[in-house]
């Protein structure tokens, strides 16, 4: 008899990423100035794994989270905050398969979404994310009200305008 607190994942088999895979993954990300603040967590996760300290990504295992290069013991919360001026990287395959990037890809608004909200944890004083960043973030989502707020968050960017544009345009 099924519970129902019972977890049935859609999949049975889980997606895994191996250290290998997932260390280029990382290092596209150093190449990328968006995640600049991200600099010191994608390194040390390049480090671990690479010696191996850091199994398989898997889609299975739980999300962990890394600020100033180490891994956090408890994930951030009202009760456990970042120290200030801290970027947190969140490693796991459902979080960080740079969620900008797959919704622009796919086309699905729901890692957009994710993005979003990974961006907004990671402003000041929480993290270091630029103005720039966050207005990439709205901009993903395709809405009006999220290009609005991508413009109001950095209006000398042309993307926001672009997005407010093209959505006003899609309404017409």
């Amino acid at each position: 008899m099924v519970k129902p607190d019972d977890f049935w994942p859609a999949s049975q088999t889980p997606f895994v990423i191996q250290p290998q895979e997932r260390i280029q993954q990382l290092k596209k990300y150093l190449e990328d100035p968006s995640c600049e603040t991200q600099k010191s967590n994608l390194l040390a996760l390049i480090e671990m794994y690479g010696t191996k300290r850091l199994p398989p990504l898997a889609s299975s295992a739980p999300k962990f989270y890394v600020c100033e290069g180490k891994v956090m013991e408890n994930p951030p919360s009202d009760e456990n905050p970042p120290p200030a001026g801290c970027a947190i990287w969140a490693e796991g395959i459902s979080t960080q398969m740079h969620g900008t990037e797959l919704s622009a890809a796919t086309g699905e608004l729901h890692p957009a979404k994710l993005a979003l909200q990974m961006a907004i944890q990671n402003v000041p004083p929480r993290g270091r994310l630029e103005a720039v960043d966050l207005c990439q973030a709205y901009v993903q989502t395709g809405t009006i009200g999220d290009s609005l707020r991508a413009i109001m968050v950095a209006p000398w960017r042309k993307e926001g305008w672009n997005e407010f544009s093209q959505t006003l345009s899609d309404i017409a």
